[in-house]
């Protein structure tokens, strides 16, 4: 899923605003940088330019359907790891805006399973790190 796709879905986080009140815009925030995690990909693809990276954006499904899913299985995207969020967890109980920071992660994981379920790709990506 794109990361434009993850804000706009994110925006449904806002429905807890009445709840959290303003910090629930760091999950919003967060649900759409953990996507950080996949700069290597710029390195990967060779797109070092605004134009190649746009492009890449763009192509990225045509990418994984032209070179098959294994090309990425095992893949550490360390931000989408459980102990990256088991490390925030245990940081949260010392800061606890970081709670909102683990509920926009869990958000946009939830909906990277979910719009990968049909080609089940979400289970060729590494969840932990070996």
């Amino acid at each position: 899923m794109n990361s434009h796709h993850h804000f706009i879905l994110s925006l449904f986080l806002l429905v807890l605003y009445p709840f959290f009140g303003p910090s629930i815009f760091i999950s919003l925030l967060w649900a759409t940088l953990i996507d950080l995690d996949h700069v290597h990909l710029v390195f990967r693809e060779k797109a070092y330019t605004l134009k190649k990276i746009r492009k890449l954006i763009n192509n990225i499904q045509s990418i994984y359907k032209s070179q098959g899913h294994e090309r990425f299985k095992g893949t550490v995207y360390l931000f989408h790891t459980l102990e990256f969020n088991l490390v925030l967890f245990t940081l949260a109980q010392l800061y606890p805006l970081l709670y909102y920071v683990l509920i926009g992660g869990a958000f946009h994981i939830l909906t990277d399973i979910i719009s990968h379920w049909p080609s089940k790709r979400w289970l060729l990506i590494a969840t932990s790190i070996k």
